[in-house]
């Protein structure tokens, strides 16, 4: 089961169960309806975490300010290991 761990005023973002490069997995839904935008993972040929949109999805410049926050957050939490 998914576990949110960040909300925004339009989407959030669960914590998947399953990993993607040996690191946490991390979906990006809307939140209204849970309708599945992308997904955030461990990129490692660029050792950075990336957002990975689906097919089709569109997103406002405060969405996109938003999944970068989420990826800021990540990247230091990794830093600092």
């Amino acid at each position: 089961m998914p576990e949110e761990v960040a909300r925004y005023k339009f989407i959030h973002f669960d914590k998947m169960s399953m990993e993607w490069n040996g690191k946490a997995f991390y979906a990006c839904n809307a939140n209204n309806g849970k309708v599945p935008l992308g997904n955030v993972g461990w990129y490692k040929p660029w050792r950075k975490w990336c957002y990975l949109p689906f097919e089709d999805t569109v997103l406002s410049d405060e969405c996109l300010e938003d999944i970068q926050d989420f990826i800021t957050g990540l990247e230091c939490n990794w830093r600092e290991r």
